[in-house]
């Protein structure tokens, strides 16, 4: 188990930022430990507390020496390009966990349908079987929930350990 010791120094945010280790805490909420951190550059300076398993994977170590010529660097340059990464970071972890969900279930609509039937299209507001599939494929929970009780989605059974 790392000390604060281990921990000290300068760290690189995998989306970019430079932050300085403060010491280890303990939360309150399950006792887990965690880290006490504050931002460097090139935002404003706050002082962050993260879950240690996701300070882990997360960030990296850095020299003093990266650190300044870092802050040497554009400000305005570096914001915007760890913004830009923040995004894309983000966007890619909801299309993981939107592939994740996909994955979950399979379609159960009956072969050449045309139309749902009017207690679906009633409640839905939806009647076109294409329509349906691609606003459900789109990530629609609520259109989803209907066709899991319409019966025309279902969940895959989960796979057995081996």
């Amino acid at each position: 188990m790392k000390t604060e010791e281990n921990y000290a120094g300068y760290y690189r945010h995998t989306d970019g930022g430079i932050y300085h280790f403060s010491k280890l805490v303990w939360l309150a909420s399950d006792g887990s430990r965690a880290i006490e951190y504050d931002h460097v550059w090139p935002f404003e300076q706050k002082t962050w507390i993260r879950v240690e398993s996701e300070w882990e994977g997360r960030f990296a170590p850095i020299t003093v020496e990266e650190v300044e010529a870092a802050r040497a660097g554009d400000r305005l340059a570096a914001q915007a390009a760890i913004t830009s990464a923040r995004e894309a970071r983000k966007a890619s972890e909801r299309r993981a966990k939107h592939e994740k969900w996909r994955a979950s279930w399979t379609w159960n609509l009956p072969p050449g349908i045309e139309s749902l039937p009017a207690a679906f299209e009633e409640q839905f507001l939806e009647g076109s079987p294409a329509a349906v599939r691609a606003r459900v494929e789109a990530g629609d929970m609520e259109l989803f929930a209907g066709c899991v009780a319409f019966g025309y989605a279902c969940f895959n059974k989960p796979v057995a350990a081996r």
